[in-house]
């Protein structure tokens, strides 16, 4: 059997102000030959969101933003330890329009803390995720217009990422482009 509650709220009465929470817990039971093999499996995951939009002139937008997001989880393998952790993050992202609603440049930097709530454990298992913190920087051109009956979007960009463990630091980056066609308009 599989039991799944789920809630959801939105709060947005406040102009400009977005507040959103999700709240997740499901719980499979083993049944049969299944019950002697594996654990009954848990999830728990809560989501919490807030941004803020502030227009500065006719063109240039900020997006002050923060998330919260926490995870338990029991996986019915019982070799495999449970998981429990803790993400918070803030995000500044901004936009430049250079042609209204066809041509920006999107900016953003975010700065993440990840909290393994579990003891490290002497021996780490496969996917374990120790403490670390985040730094991203990010960099998107977007151009949409329309070709031949055909609405089409380009979208390029950069991001660069650096992760901070208690004894190392992970660096990485990523360039893309990617071309979208549809017919219509958004």
């Amino acid at each position: 059997f599989i039991n799944t509650v789920f809630f959801q709220g939105k709060y947005s009465r406040i102009r400009n102000l977005n507040v959103s929470g999700k709240f997740k817990h499901e719980r499979y039971f083993q049944h049969g030959e299944q019950a002697d093999l594996k654990r009954d499996r848990s999830f728990v995951g809560l989501i919490n969101k807030a941004d803020y939009t502030v227009a500065l002139g006719k063109n240039l937008t900020f997006w002050p933003k923060w998330k919260s997001t926490f995870q338990y989880e029991v996986p019915s393998n019982r070799s495999l330890n449970t998981t429990r952790n803790l993400e918070e993050a803030l995000f500044l992202v901004a936009r430049y329009s250079l042609i209204s609603r066809t041509t920006w440049f999107d900016f953003g930097v975010e700065l993440s803390r990840f909290d393994n709530l579990k003891k490290t454990p002497a021996t780490p298992q496969v996917g374990f995720v120790d403490d670390f913190r985040s730094l991203v920087f990010s960099f998107l051109f977007s151009n949409t217009s329309a070709y031949q009956g055909y609405q089409l979007t380009l979208n390029s960009g950069l991001q660069l990422e650096r992760q901070k463990f208690k004894e190392s630091t992970q660096k990485g980056s990523m360039a893309f482009l990617r071309i979208y066609a549809s017919t219509g308009t958004q």
